[in-house]
C-alpha cells in the first residue's frame, strides 16, 4: 500500500487500488501494509465549512497530525451559486482546504488543496 499521490479522474480507479489519497498528504510518499486515520470534526451548519484534527498511523507508527478547515460545495442547476455557472457546467463539486502538518515522520509545513470533480448523477 502506498499513502501520498493525487486522484485524477484519467485513470481507472481499480488501477490505484493499493494507493491511499489524502487531500493534506498529497505529497507524502510513504509505504507500508496497514493505514489508518482516526480524527474528529465540527462545523456550525451542513454544507459548511468545518474544522478538523486527524492522526495518521501507518503500521501502528504514528506519522504525524493534520489539521486546519475543509469545505465542499456543489455547482447545480437549482443552487445559488448554479446560477452564475456557465451554460453546461453543472454537476461540479468543489473541494477545498487549507491544513498544518506535523509529526515525527512529516514535514511541518502548510498544506493547500484544491479538488474539481465532476458528479454524474
Amino acid at each position: 500500500m502506498q499513502l501520498g499521490g493525487f486522484v485524477t479522474p484519467i485513470l481507472d480507479n481499480n488501477i490505484a487500488a493499493n494507493q491511499v489519497f489524502i487531500p493534506e498528504l498529497a505529497l507524502s510518499s510513504r509505504q507500508g501494509n496497514h493505514y489508518q486515520q482516526f480524527g474528529a470534526g465540527v462545523s456550525w451548519r451542513v454544507n459548511k465549512p468545518w474544522l478538523y484534527y486527524h492522526q495518521h498511523h501507518l503500521d501502528n507508527e504514528v506519522l504525524g497530525n493534520s489539521y486546519g478547515f475543509q469545505f465542499t460545495t456543489f455547482i447545480e442547476k437549482s443552487s445559488w451559486l448554479g446560477r452564475f455557472a456557465p451554460a453546461g457546467v453543472s454537476d461540479l463539486r468543489i473541494d477545498f482546504g487549507l491544513g498544518r502538518v506535523s509529526g515525527r515522520l512529516l514535514e511541518n509545513e502548510n498544506r493547500v488543496w484544491l479538488g474539481v470533480w465532476y458528479d454524474q448523477k
